[in-house]
């Protein structure tokens, strides 16, 4: 006895979306493995959105060893982002800087690069922002709590120093560029690690900006000198991320930096 013609269709059917679907899951399995090698081989760049800021999210190469904690570098844009779409971070953060100048593996932290709001770097936001990454540690990043650094330039360097002032225990060390700060206490610095640049020519923010605070530290702290540097370069006006964020050594020295 013959099987009827929608018993055929039926089962041919069935037979269809059964391969369909296995071939897709083959399909999803090869693009997942590529995509893990890429993150792998190069590191990743994502936008994201979440509760308290917008950012963009940088994970290093090999990011995918999943018993690996990664240090997270916290980058503040300058003032010429504040009305920016987030996405226009991708050619104004410190990935963009040293793209092609550092080789991925000689780069190993995820990059956190918040949008500032129209106003400015807000401390309290920032460290908001830093807890929510770490809430999501067990999920999908995994920080190295004991090396959190914070860096970032004209504006940026301004939310560095103020940041750095209201909670210099988040940070092991903190690199302000081309910034400064309205009133400074150099007591809560005790802890911390600090390398700021400047360029000497610069005529948007002079480079007392960045000296002033540095020679409050280094009479606070005489003994510990050594762990407060600053660079500056007579030959730039206040351009320097480039050159900075350019030079492998500062990542040697913020490696350096960590807590017990």
């Amino acid at each position: 006895m013959k099987p009827s013609r929608w018993r055929v269709l039926f089962t041919t059917l069935i037979g269809r979306w059964f391969l369909a679907f296995w071939l897709g899951a083959v399909a999803l399995t090869v693009l997942r493995c590529a995509f893990d090698l890429d993150v792998y081989l190069n590191g990743a760049m994502f936008v994201r959105r979440d509760k308290s800021s917008d950012y963009l999210l940088h994970l290093p190469c090999g990011y995918i060893d999943v018993d690996r904690r990664r240090p997270l570098l916290i980058y503040l844009h300058g003032a010429g982002e504040r009305f920016a779409d987030v996405r226009d971070l991708k050619t104004a953060d410190i990935v963009h800087y040293i793209d092609g100048r550092i080789p991925p593996e000689k780069f190993p932290f995820i990059v956190v690069s918040p949008k500032s709001s129209p106003y400015g770097w807000e401390p309290e936001a920032v460290i908001k922002l830093i807890d929510e990454l770490l809430a999501d540690d067990g999920s999908r990043l995994r920080v190295d709590p004991s090396r959190i650094y914070i860096t970032g330039f004209s504006m940026g360097g301004y939310g560095v120093w103020e940041t750095m002032q209201r909670y210099p225990e988040r940070f092991v060390a903190a690199v302000p560029l081309a910034g400064g700060c309205r009133s400074f206490d150099p007591g809560v610095f005790r802890d911390a690690s600090v390398w700021a640049f400047h360029g000497e020519l610069d005529d948007v923010i002079d480079c007392e900006c960045s000296l002033a605070p540095m020679e409050a530290l280094w009479q606070t702290y005489p003994e510990l000198r050594d762990r407060f540097r600053l660079t500056v370069y007579p030959d730039l006006d206040h351009g320097i991320p480039r050159r900075v964020y350019g030079d492998i050594e500062l990542y040697r020295w913020m490696l350096r930096q960590r807590y017990d």
